[in-house]
């Protein structure tokens, strides 16, 4: 330990300092001096009250003047001997990065940092209870909708249903027990998606508590081709509990008894080698894969043709045990025979010759001979039209739900024609009124639309045409505006040369949406016959005359040899007084039709036409239908 550095001022120099700075207070490498600090605080000693200004400058600036010594030691020492062990290297800053009282700062972002990151967790916490309450297993009964009416007992219930109604304390009671209640295992269609269901009676509220809800939310998000699918569940709606799965082969294979009570039975689709232990020693053996790949084959044989295996066979199963353990070498090898295909409704894919090989290949009787399952999914994949997605049941599976699909097209199909028929059959009940005589009762309708329609130039084109010209120009025409108006909750009343009658609102009501639809067939009649050419005349330029009103009508069947529905009332009246004081090319309206469109639907673009005179009216304010908003807009001009 050196008792004087180098680079320490010497005796002197302090003397001579603390003379030139009267008695300043000077800080040498070990510290204040020991002598100095005492003297300094001799003066202060046992003095009270307010200390003289002399003093206290005298001291601050001493002791400022000793720190500024001290630093021009310390960079004159820095740069004599370039030591980096002075403060490790680098000289002290005239301010601290802060300030000294920390204003120079921003500690925003890590204001924000504590504030955020508990409010994140405290947000994710109350969004994953949000998921877990949100329920998105529960399926509403009325998104349920029943395939078949086919009960079993419920001795059959899957893992999911079990797992519930054990696991649950809070469903103890509430549903039927699996000793006394039915329960069906049958197809329905929920969410658009065809799968499996059990139903229990209901008998008293279900609720789940935490622990159940995230153990169902589990088994809805959990997937694997080797698992059955868990869709959800309908509770709490006409005392029913339904549980939604991904059908199993049990469940879903239509017409196909894959587990029987008889145990015997039950043998005859086991492997040979199973059998004849099983025979001989009474215990079932343990299997092999060789094995499962003879009893595939037998699942498959009954998913392709749906009939058991063996069923040509006018046999006992224990026979048929016997036939197939003690079969020799020089016997026929016992095996399921393919029926004809005129004989069963099986698909077409049952009979392709690759499909049918590998069946054969399963049942072979040496179990070294049989393939593995890796060549069976590879098979059943590309000759069963699959992409190869999920598992070999879900490919056996697809042939099933095609074959009941089409069996609904077909229903729907006959449904429609009957449907049809009924509608006929009501259209001749009306006729053989008609022709017995008897008077069809008319009808009033409170709120409806009628529009007339007329071609200018008509008669002109009609005098410079032949009759089948302008029949086929007609033709041509009102062929334009049925279509328009099949499109529409309208009817065509009549027409009348080019005079053309549509209504709205009759025979069928429809609220006020009988003058959306006039509205909407008017505007494509107009641009219909803005762009109409004329076959025999494609010179001809075809303007029309629009004009509806809405209000009351009347309507009934009028006529025996020739009935005709009609239309009575001032509504039809003041509609063909629209289009006769109407302007070509536009589309006159009545004040009560524009308020409709005015106060129901405000896309439709009306304008005041002013006070016309009205026959049989007087002067009435109409209005000119110009188009309508939107991305559909119709023009309102003929194009050029």
């Amino acid at each position: 330990m050196h008792d004087h550095y180098p680079w320490e001022a010497s005796n002197v120099e302090k003397q001579e300092t603390k003379t030139a700075f009267d008695d300043a207070v000077v800080i040498t490498a070990h510290g204040y001096d020991k002598k100095f600090i005492e003297d300094f605080e001799q003066r202060f000693n046992k003095m009270t009250g307010i200390i003289s200004s002399y003093y206290a400058t005298l001291s601050y600036m001493s002791l400022y003047d000793a720190l500024f010594l001290y630093g021009l030691a310390v960079r004159d020492a820095y740069e004599e001997t370039k030591n980096q062990s002075i403060y490790d290297g680098f000289m002290p800053q005239d301010m601290p990065k802060c300030g000294f009282d920390g204003g120079l700062c921003d500690y925003t972002s890590v204001y924000m940092v504590v504030v955020i990151i508990p409010l994140g967790y405290l947000l994710y916490v109350k969004e994953k209870e949000r998921m877990l309450y949100d329920m998105t297993w529960r399926i509403p009964r009325e998104q349920v909708r029943l395939l078949e009416e086919r009960s079993r007992k419920s001795g059959s219930t899957s893992a999911h249903s079990k797992t519930l109604s054990h696991d649950s304390s809070s469903l103890q009671g509430s549903i039927g027990s699996r000793a006394n209640s039915r329960l069906s295992a049958k197809q329905a269609v929920a969410n658009g998606v065809k799968c499996s269901y059990k139903r229990y009676a209901q008998t008293r509220s279900v609720t789940f508590n935490k622990h159940d809800l995230a153990r169902l939310k589990e088994l809805k998000v959990m997937e694997n081709e080797n698992l059955n699918k868990f869709y959800g569940i309908s509770f709490n709606q006409q005392n029913e509990f339904i549980v939604l799965c991904k059908g199993s082969e049990e469940e879903d294979l239509a017409n196909v008894r894959m587990r029987e009570k008889n145990t015997t039975k039950k043998f005859i689709q086991q492997a040979p080698e199973i059998i004849r232990e099983f025979i001989s020693t009474k215990h079932i053996p343990q299997g092999s894969p060789a094995s499962d790949m003879y009893g595939l084959g037998m699942v498959l044989y009954q998913i392709l043709f749906k009939l058991e295996p063996f069923y040509e066979r006018n046999l006992p199963p224990s026979k048929i045990l016997q036939k197939i353990a003690l079969a020799n070498e020089d016997d026929q090898i016992i095996r399921p025979t393919f029926p004809n295909q005129q004989q069963i409704a099986a698909n077409e894919e049952a009979y392709n010759l690759q499909l049918l090989s590998a069946l054969e290949a399963c049942w072979l009787e040496l179990p070294e001979m049989r393939p593995n399952i890796k060549r069976i999914k590879a098979i059943v994949n590309s000759n069963l039209k699959s992409t190869g997605s999920g598992s070999l049941v879900d490919q056996m599976m697809k042939m099933m739900e095609d074959y009941t699909t089409n069996l609904e097209i077909l229903v729907k199909e006959r449904t429609q024609l009957l449907e049809e028929a009924q509608q006929q059959a009501d259209r001749l009940t009306i006729a053989d009124d008609l022709k017995a005589g008897r008077a069809v009762p008319p009808q009033l309708y409170l709120n409806a639309t009628v529009l007339f329609s007329d071609i200018r130039g008509f008669t002109r084109m009609a005098s410079n045409s032949t009759p089948l010209q302008v029949v086929n120009f007609l033709n041509d025409l009102f062929s334009g505006f049925d279509s328009i108006i099949a499109k529409h909750d309208a009817y065509k009343v009549e027409t009348i040369g080019d005079a053309y009658m549509i209504v709205s609102g009759v025979p069928r009501e429809n609220g006020n949406a009988h003058v959306q639809h006039i509205a909407d067939i008017a505007l494509k009649m107009r641009s219909f016959v803005a762009n109409f050419k004329v076959a025999h005349r494609p010179e001809e330029i075809m303007m029309v005359r629009i004009g509806f009103h809405s209000g009351s009508v009347a309507a009934g069947v009028v006529g025996i040899a020739a009935p005709r529905y009609c239309l009575f009332g001032d509504t039809v009246n003041m509609a063909s007084r629209m289009e006769s004081s109407g302007v070509s090319n536009k589309i006159q309206i009545s004040e009560s039709s524009c308020n409709l469109l005015r106060c129901f639907y405000h896309q439709f673009i009306v304008v005041e036409r002013g006070k016309v005179d009205v026959k049989g009216k007087g002067e009435c304010t109409t209005f000119f239908l110009e188009g309508k908003e939107g991305p559909l807009n119709i023009p309102v001009g003929r194009k050029k």
